[in-house]
């Protein structure tokens, strides 16, 4: 019998990169891939076709609590971001996995060439007593979908 799925239970694995603080996240976002459409004007009359444009894929998004040590998730975001682009930078996989409740995978995602593409940590609030999180956003060249079983 097929349910529903949540979302809460789930795993990140960034390729290369190991460890709890480095997997450990609260968020997983971007999850989204659309067509344009582009409009073709017909000749003789007022119609205008719509036909399939290009495949344009959001930006893998990862949020987590921020925590006082530096990481090789980190050190990989940071080199990324502030490279000049004289030597290649290192494009790595990144594996998200939807989980039961036994922690088996239902389904994962899988996208390749991964780079960092932007970083932010959220705002100081002096009001507010809440964990601090780091979003961490990521371009891809392809990503994936298997479905377990």
């Amino acid at each position: 019998m097929w349910y529903p799925l949540t979302g809460f239970y789930f795993k990140v694995e960034v390729d290369g990169i190991a460890g709890t603080v480095d997997n450990s996240f609260k968020e997983v976002g971007g999850l989204s891939m659309e067509v344009s459409s582009d409009e073709i004007k017909e000749g003789g009359n007022n119609l205008v076709l719509q036909v399939p444009g290009r495949m344009k894929a959001q930006n893998l998004v990862l949020k987590r609590g921020v925590v006082p040590i530096q990481s090789p998730l980190m050190t990989w975001v940071e080199n990324t971001i502030k490279s000049d682009y004289s030597s290649p930078i290192t494009l790595k996989t990144i594996i998200v996995k939807l989980l039961n409740d036994k922690g088996v995978p239902l389904l994962t995602w899988t996208f390749k060439d991964v780079r960092p593409v932007k970083y932010q940590v959220a705002d100081f609030d002096s009001q507010k007593s809440e964990v601090l999180v780091e979003t961490m956003e990521f371009a891809y060249s392809s990503y994936t979908r298997a479905y377990a079983g």
